[in-house]
């Protein structure tokens, strides 16, 4: 619109211009009228320059207005933002040292139970070492003769594996084991096979045992006695005649008395094939030649037979008599025969 009345004016000045021969009242009153249409035309212009001002007055104050108004909201939305992670920032810190925490306690967990698992396992290994040691030093030195068990072969020059008790509370001396006959854990209490040792000796000897374990031997009636009053025994006799013939008596329970009862005999039933010559001295007190504990009325049995035995009048059994006399009622004998080796032997019977 500017524009437009610009044109105006120059085609008015044009018009003047032209007009020079018309009188100079015409030209004041042209003057006039193009001063006033000017004047006129720069007042609208001012008018549109000053509506278009207050239109972008208004806008811009709607503007600020807006502005002003998202700068409260902003405000409060920072305002709400910090609220909300100024509670937060605190629990978070707080979240965070009990998790540190936490952290901290499993790793010391977990360093514990290592340790701990260390010792467990160092413990389990020194524990399995020493069953393993106990094992093979059981196997190889046994302390114990138990029915069904594996031992050793026999070292030179003993005829049986040797048992040392390592105070087991069966014997606290070495003894002989029988693994083999009748599924083994015969403990041998008498052995005979020569007439080497001295079979005719006196009450202490009798008490205490002698002889040698790789040779002829008594265990001794305390070490018997100690064994058989721990619970129920059964007795073996393996023999072998004078004619070569192996045989054997079996009774299901044997045990003898204290030295307070002269190591009285106490026998079970028999069975076997050597024949039963051993139950008329059932009941019968121990005899030497220095302690008479027989029935005989003619004296002690133990100095007419030259051995040590449970004599009764005197006796059917004389396995602890003179070795070499066969021929008379002297010699080491069962029933009627010379023998040429005996082997007496006990096993506990495990009771159900």
């Amino acid at each position: 619109m500017a524009y437009k009345k610009a044109s105006e004016g120059r085609q008015a000045k044009d018009q003047l211009f032209s007009a020079s021969h018309h009188d100079t009242a015409t030209v004041c009153s042209n003057l006039y009228k193009l001063l006033e249409t000017g004047l006129s035309n720069t007042s609208n212009s001012i008018d549109t320059i000053h509506e278009n001002l207050s239109e972008q007055r208004n806008v811009h104050n709607s503007e600020t207005i807006a502005l002003e108004k998202a700068q409260l909201e902003l405000n409060d939305t920072f305002n709400s933002i910090y609220t909300l992670t100024s509670n937060i920032y605190p629990r978070l810190e707080n979240l965070q040292d009990r998790l540190g925490a936490k952290l901290d306690q499993l790793e010391v967990d977990r360093n514990n139970s290592a340790a701990e698992s260390r010792s467990a396992f160092t413990q389990l290994k020194t524990s399995i070492a020493r069953k393993v040691e106990a094992t093979i030093t059981e196997f190889f030195t046994p302390n114990s003769c138990r029915k069904g068990a594996i031992y050793p072969p026999p070292q030179t020059p003993f005829p049986y594996p040797v048992i040392y008790p390592h105070g087991n509370g069966d014997l606290n001396i070495p003894y002989l084991c029988d693994p083999v006959t009748d599924d083994g854990g015969w403990v041998i209490i008498q052995r005979r096979s020569s007439d080497a040792g001295n079979f005719y000796r006196g009450w202490q000897d009798y008490k205490d045992g002698f002889g040698t374990l790789d040779d002829n031997f008594w265990l001794g009636n305390k070490h018997i006695y100690a064994l058989t009053s721990q619970g129920k025994y059964e007795l073996r006799v393996d023999m072998g005649n004078i004619k070569g013939k192996a045989t054997y008596a079996h009774y299901s329970e044997f045990s003898i008395d204290g030295e307070s009862n002269r190591y009285t005999l106490r026998l079970g039933t028999y069975s076997g094939t050597a024949g039963d010559s051993l139950s008329r001295h059932n009941g019968r007190a121990f005899s030497t030649f220095d302690k008479d504990n027989d029935r005989s009325p003619r004296g002690n049995c133990a100095v007419a037979r030259k051995g040590a035995w449970w004599y009764d009048k005197c006796n059917d059994s004389n396995l602890n008599g003179n070795w070499a006399d066969h021929a008379n009622s002297q010699g080491a004998k069962h029933q009627k025969w010379g023998l040429s080796y005996s082997e007496m032997k006990i096993r506990r019977v495990e009771v159900d």
